[in-house]
């Protein structure tokens, strides 16, 4: 999992005034997301002679959540396919898999 943190958001609000300085983060947050999810959901390449069959079940099953915590803003991007790790975490992915 990436985490993407944000900080000074305090002094943006300052300088913001009265303005909502969560709603200025909005967009960057929804741009932000969106360019980690492409990245991430960048499928391996079917080694030649593979036996399995793909679906494209993976890459129908990335999510992005953006929400406003206190007085941040969240961005969350990941896979609920539950075998996804398996196929794309270095840490989990088998070892003939790799490289």
């Amino acid at each position: 999992m990436i985490d993407v943190r944000l900080e000074g958001q305090e002094a943006l609000n300052d300088i913001l005034d009265d303005a909502d300085g969560v709603a200025h983060l909005r967009p960057p947050m929804e741009r932000a997301t969106l360019r980690l999810q492409a990245d991430m959901a960048k499928y391996p390449r079917q080694r030649s002679g593979a036996k399995n069959r793909r679906t494209g079940e993976l890459g129908r099953r990335w999510t992005r959540r953006i929400s406003t915590v206190g007085g941040g803003i969240d961005g969350w991007v990941g896979n609920n396919a539950s075998y996804g790790p398996y196929v794309q975490s270095a840490e989990k992915q088998a070892a003939f898999k790799q490289g």
